[in-house]
């Protein structure tokens, strides 16, 4: 039934990388430049990578509650996060690199991240835009528009934006791809190498709310959903989308609960980490419309290492819509190829 529904199909080359757990604490591996944790209870954030680049919370930013234990809240104007300086931040207009992390957002508006003074995300989170910036060895900031970015506000959810040799940047939202655009080569703007999260260069665009475990590195990362589906059609199965992510040694375990759209505990199962590929159950059990699926990662000892929430939704009624008027429509092309005309114009028409 999915396939007979799909129109256009695009197939992609194989990606270089395993997909990223973004939905676990990162590691630091070869290619991370920065990674914060925000753990500490200072106004200088130690680097999970190694590397000599600190992050500072400046004017009054504080270390609240994160996504995986603590993050950074920031409430009033002139509130972000500095990093660097160092070179390595100074990526050039055709350079591969990702910038990633996990934002709640509270303002309807706000700036996400600047690297180098050359590259740049903002977000209306009320009007569902963002906006990409790459700024000219000239000095210009050349802003490409993104629309139809689902985010959310006042809710935790990941973001990654991918810049690659090509010169295309690519918009994640939980490991689903959002928006993309591209840019031409203007030359690449001397200017500070160094990083900001939750505003524009340090001085506007103010965000309001938290984020955490923010991570730079200097390659296209790859992200897929945790999900197989977000829409279940009838006959199949929900499955977590694990097939091409390798998870940390630390996962032993992966606890999955779902609530139907009346909030009804619909499902509560438990499986070993090598297992968590296979179907988990009926999508028929969460009735058409929203439901939630909670996803609990688990070390040996029990102790959860990340709880995310997903939605999740058994589009029956939908599909169901769908089928009928695809056989609706198959019957009217089938009648034009025959001549009968009356039967194009006029469907209710009912030829002898």
């Amino acid at each position: 039934m999915r396939a007979a529904l799909i129109l256009t199909c695009v197939i992609c080359a194989a990606p270089l990388f395993a997909a990223e757990a973004w939905f676990l604490p990162y590691e630091p591996d070869e290619h991370t430049i920065a990674l914060f944790h925000f753990d500490e209870e200072a106004d200088q954030q130690p680097n999970a990578a190694g590397t000599d680049l600190q992050a500072t919370l400046v004017k009054g930013a504080t270390i609240g509650e994160g996504i995986f234990g603590s993050g950074v809240r920031l409430d009033g104007p002139k509130q972000c996060i500095r990093f660097g300086d160092s070179e390595r931040l100074s990526f050039g207009n055709a350079q591969p690199f990702t910038i990633e992390g996990w934002i709640h957002p509270d303002s309807a508006e706000g700036s996400i991240f600047s690297i180098g003074t050359r590259f740049y995300l903002q977000a209306n989170f009320s009007r569902g835009t963002a906006s990409f910036g790459y700024r000219a060895a000239s000095f210009p900031i050349r802003w490409f528009p993104m629309s139809g970015v689902p985010w959310q506000r006042n809710r935790w959810q990941h973001f990654a934006l991918t810049h690659d040799a090509e010169r295309v940047a690519r918009l994640y939202l939980n490991g689903v791809e959002v928006a993309n655009t591209s840019h031409a080569d203007e030359g690449d703007y001397e200017g500070n190498p160094s990083g900001v999260f939750g505003a524009h260069d340090g001085w506007t665009k103010f965000l309001v709310g938290a984020v955490d475990e923010m991570r730079v590195s200097d390659i296209v990362r790859t992200f897929q959903p945790l999900l197989t589906q977000s829409a279940y059609l009838p006959g199949e199965q929900v499955q977590l989308n694990l097939g091409e992510i390798v998870l940390p040694a630390q996962v032993a375990t992966i606890q999955v609960r779902a609530r139907s759209v009346t909030a009804e505990e619909v499902f509560a199962g438990e499986v070993n980490a090598a297992d968590a590929g296979g179907p988990l159950f009926n999508p028929e059990a969460l009735g058409d419309g929203a439901g939630q699926l909670t996803v609990a990662f688990l070390d040996a000892g029990g102790e959860a290492m990340s709880s995310i929430q997903q939605p999740v939704s058994f589009a029956g009624t939908l599909s169901a819509n769908l089928d009928a008027r695809l056989r609706s429509c198959q019957h009217v092309m089938s009648q034009a190829v025959e001549g009968n005309v009356d039967a194009v114009l006029y469907p209710e028409f009912k030829a002898a």
